[in-house]
């Protein structure tokens, strides 16, 4: 969808008052050419299809009836080359990995910060009846 979209920008068809429009068929492109033709398939159409009516306010309707001019300005070729979604899916590992990271290193700063001898010696005899603080990290969901 990434590469449909950005194809669409370069060659002057996305404008701002119909930007979300064309990514959002641009979507519904992707599904349909990258699905296999399985019964179940329609419900998950229909659930994209509910999903970008609530989010983005276009009904499934003005989505259909763009459909066509859309695959038509891709001059209804879908087939996306390697070189062409590499980037889009390597920025995205990126960004997931880059987050994992980041959340992995607050963890260890939280970690270290409380391992030094006289933490944990006051940790240890004030913790009589509670969890750790080890524990209590490990099991929230935030950190």
């Amino acid at each position: 969808a990434y590469v449909y979209f950005e194809k669409l920008v370069f060659k002057g068809v996305v404008n701002k008052p119909n930007r979300k429009l064309v990514m959002s068929v641009c979507l519904v492109l992707a599904f349909k050419f990258n699905e296999t033709s399985e019964g179940a398939n329609l419900d998950k159409l229909k659930d994209i299809l509910d999903d970008i009516e609530r989010v983005q306010s276009l009904s499934p309707k003005q989505i259909l009836e763009a459909e066509f001019p859309v695959f038509g300005h891709l001059l209804f070729n879908l087939n996306v080359k390697t070189e062409h979604w590499k980037f889009h899916f390597y920025r995205i590992l990126k960004a997931f990995d880059s987050q994992h990271l980041i959340a992995n290193l607050q963890y260890n700063n939280e970690l270290e910060e409380g391992t030094d001898t006289e933490s944990v010696e006051s940790k240890s005899s004030s913790s009589s009846g509670g969890s750790s603080s080890l524990e209590e990290r490990e099991m929230t969901p935030n950190n």
